[in-house]
């Protein structure tokens, strides 16, 4: 795929838009939504909905999976989030964060910065 032809698609995708209606981030977690009618959804739109059936994904892996740049991804997950084909993933918060194997994990990580 050329330039000119990433650049249209990306357009055409988007609609123009170069912003996201609601702010995300690469590392922002989405999941499908239970079951919502997909009849007004992109192709690009569908293909993310499918991808995120049962799993959690980022804005960035859907990004590198649908081979969108990622400012097109995050325009098609906002639009998708604002339909409630998407919803946001919440992190699992069962962990206990006073396990001291994590606490020294983490130490590990961030003395090798």
């Amino acid at each position: 795929m050329t330039q000119e032809t990433a650049s249209v698609r990306a357009y055409a995708v988007t609609v123009g838009r170069t912003r996201p209606a609601v702010p995300l981030e690469p590392g922002s977690l989405v999941r499908a939504a239970a079951s919502p009618p997909y009849e007004a959804v992109s192709p690009e739109g569908l293909a993310a909905v499918r991808l995120c059936a049962g799993q959690a994904l980022s804005v960035a892996e859907l990004a590198t999976l649908l081979q969108l740049p990622l400012q097109v991804a995050k325009v098609v997950v906002a639009d998708l989030l604002h339909g409630g084909f998407l919803i946001h993933a919440m992190p699992d918060r069962s962990a206990d964060g006073s396990d001291p194997s994590l606490l020294e994990a983490v130490l590990d990580g961030l003395r090798n910065l």
